[in-house]
């Protein structure tokens, strides 16, 4: 039988209820809250994901950068 992980003791207990938990962002860190400590590490879990680039989003930014730099009948095909 698996154990129930005890989630309440990953994190803070602040006086109005709520439960603390903070993630690291490229810069600082940052503080989330929720009354639920197993929600709470659910969404630090979320916050913590990287971010992964679709096809589309990577051919916009390259369109955005060199797109005037190519001639008028590259552009035109």
């Amino acid at each position: 039988m698996a154990k129930k992980i005890d989630y309440a003791s990953m994190f803070v207990l602040r006086k109005d209820g709520r439960y603390q938990g903070c993630y690291y962002d490229k810069d600082d860190r940052k503080y989330v809250y929720d009354r639920d400590p197993e929600k709470l590490y659910s969404k630090i879990q979320e916050l913590e994901k990287p971010k992964v680039n679709t096809f589309g989003e990577i051919a916009e930014a390259w369109k955005e950068e060199h797109w005037k730099t190519i001639s008028a009948g590259s552009q035109a095909n």
